[in-house]
């Protein structure tokens, strides 16, 4: 049985770190749901669209959010 700090990690076998959440452009957004680009644009403006993240003037999408289903908004 390892010692010290390694005795913690042999407990826990299947323990892995939490990957960064991975961000899709507008344009990938669109290609993963199969929707126009133009399409998520208008989404944004009206409400109803997957959610969606702004980084100053840039918008995107997280992989995990883009297929959440329609109506969520940030």
């Amino acid at each position: 049985m390892p010692c010290g700090p390694w005795r913690a990690l042999a407990r826990r076998k299947h323990h892995r770190p939490a990957l960064p959440p991975r961000y899709l452009t507008n344009n990938e957004a669109a290609a993963f749901l199969q929707l126009s680009p133009r399409t998520l644009e208008k989404q944004r403006v009206i409400g109803g669209g997957p959610r969606f993240h702004k980084f100053g003037r840039r918008v995107m999408y997280a992989l995990n959010c883009s297929s959440a289903p329609h109506g969520a908004r940030a």
